[in-house]
């Protein structure tokens, strides 16, 4: 998913917090303390900026995936 619509969106058709990753590569900060309060940890990132923002507004427990264009 892209963004908070989308991951409301994925919750309300079913879909477990484990199963989504967050893929934005610009989270809003809004958009990760939704996937926070929701349990969405998988969350992509491809630069060391993005990752530091996904520490500071989601915190140690989020699951980042690093994303390379191969």
């Amino acid at each position: 998913v892209a963004s908070k619509t989308e991951m409301r969106l994925a919750l309300g058709a079913g879909c477990l917090p484990q199963n989504i990753i967050f893929a934005n590569p610009c989270k809003a900060p809004e958009a990760l303390q939704y996937a926070l309060k929701h349990g969405i940890q998988k969350m992509t990132f491809d630069n060391e900026l993005e990752l530091a923002k996904i520490k500071k507004h989601y915190g140690t427990s989020a699951r980042p995936v690093l994303r390379i264009l191969g």
